[in-house]
C-alpha cells in the first residue's frame, strides 16, 4: 500500500498550481525548435548520489530540457552556439522555496545532502529571461 508522501509524488504535477518548467516557464506543448526528443515536464530531484527518494519534499518540476542541464547534460539549442548553463542543486532548491513553499522543509532536505545543504541561488539569467517571456 503507497504512503500519502509516495501518492503525493505520484501526482504532484496533475495537482500543482504551476503544472510547467520552474526553471524556462516552458508548458508541456512547448517543445524547443530542433528539440527532436521526447518533451514532458518532468519531476526532477533536487539531489542526486542517494537512493531515489519519491517524496514531493524532493522534487521541482522541469522540462526535459532543463531536466537534463540538471545533470550536468551538455545542451546546445538550434541556432545558438553556447550550451544552456547548468542548473545546481543551489537552482533547484531556490525554486523548490519559491513554486512549492508548502513542502519546502531545509531540515528534511539537509537528511538527504551529502554533505552541507546548499544555501539557495538563483537561476542563470538566461533562465529568468525565458520565464518572465513566457509566464510573466
Amino acid at each position: 500500500m503507497p504512503t500519502i508522501q509516495q501518492l503525493d509524488y505520484k501526482h504532484f504535477l496533475a495537482n500543482t498550481p504551476y503544472p510547467w518548467c520552474w526553471a524556462c516557464g516552458r508548458g508541456e506543448y512547448d517543445r524547443p525548435e530542433g528539440w527532436y526528443g521526447r518533451w514532458l515536464i518532468e519531476r526532477a530531484h533536487i539531489f542526486r548520489g542517494w537512493a531515489r527518494v519519491d517524496d514531493v519534499k524532493a522534487i521541482v518540476l522541469l522540462c526535459s530540457l532543463c531536466h537534463k542541464t540538471s545533470h550536468w547534460e551538455r545542451v546546445v539549442l538550434e541556432g545558438q552556439t553556447n550550451p544552456l548553463p547548468r542548473l545546481y542543486p543551489e537552482h533547484l532548491l531556490d525554486l523548490k522555496r519559491r513554486f512549492d513553499p508548502e513542502n519546502y522543509d531545509r531540515e528534511w532536505l539537509k537528511t538527504r545532502c551529502l554533505g552541507k545543504l546548499p544555501h539557495c541561488v538563483k537561476l542563470p539569467a538566461l533562465y529568468l529571461a525565458e520565464y518572465r517571456k513566457r509566464r510573466g
